[in-house]
């Protein structure tokens, strides 16, 4: 029996409309294989990977702080259980910033086995410290990124004709066209720590770091305080980098 005949047969009228397949004119083939091209796609490509990886460096960078620390020292042995006080510089007698700031290192002390000396006490060793931020001028090279729009060509439906055609941000990403040099500045805090037992220098520890973009430098004092006594007297001569993660604050071993 002829199909047409079968109960079931669907009537010619009565089907759906098919999507053929795309049959473009011979200018879009050709604009698409140029749009398309690999020596076109792959530079795209590279630009878009280049991209996410300063994006994820970054955020990896916002929750790490780093300092690098400088030590001189001729710690003596019998140092601990040993008493200590500051040298105050009159300049900052009523300076409450700078009474924090000697609190902090005061405590840091006290963990290393030091202890204050009780008012009235001669104290053995006496510790002065001071801190100061410098703004230094830097030119950086970044990458110019072309963020063109793409044509996405129409296609061709049965029986509806042409549909679609639009303009679009390219799948592959901005592609690097040159470089550019920019200029920031670059603040660079430190603090450094002196201790002399007596008249003579034992301890000389040096912190600086350039995190903490605009904001004071009690923003990252505490870091640098850590820092000048993580591993205390440590090694003379020495210089090493601290890592800190600032979501818990603790040191990256």
């Amino acid at each position: 029996m002829p199909a047409q005949d079968l109960p079931n047969a669907i009537p010619n009228d009565s089907k759906p409309a098919m999507i053929a397949s795309p049959r473009m004119p011979a200018t879009l083939r050709q604009e698409f294989k140029r749009r398309w091209a690999p020596h076109r796609i792959w530079p795209r490509l590279l630009a878009l990977l280049a991209l996410v990886t300063v994006v994820l460096l970054q955020a990896g960078c916002a929750s790490t702080l780093r300092s690098d620390v400088t030590t001189f020292q001729r710690w003596p042995a019998d140092a601990q259980g040993a008493t200590f006080d500051f040298r105050t510089d009159p300049r900052y007698a009523q300076d409450l910033e700078y009474q924090s700031y000697q609190q902090h290192i005061a405590n840091a002390l006290q963990l290393q086995g030091l202890r204050l000396a009780t008012p009235g006490e001669k104290p053995r060793f006496w510790v002065g410290f001071d801190y100061d931020t410098a703004t230094r001028r830097v030119v950086t090279q970044e990458p110019i990124f072309d963020d063109r729009r793409v044509w996405v060509s129409p296609i061709w439906v049965q029986g509806a004709g042409w549909r679609g055609g639009y303009w679009a941000s390219d799948p592959f990403g901005p592609r690097i066209i040159g470089q550019r040099a920019v200029e920031h500045d670059v603040r660079t805090r430190r603090l450094k720590v002196e201790i002399n037992d007596g008249e003579r220098r034992v301890f000389e520890g040096t912190a600086q770091t350039n995190a903490g973009g605009d904001q004071p430098i009690s923003t990252v004092m505490p870091y640098l305080i850590r820092s000048v006594f993580d591993d205390f007297p440590g090694r003379d001569g020495q210089t090493r980098t601290v890592e800190f993660d600032t979501k818990t604050r603790a040191i990256r071993r």
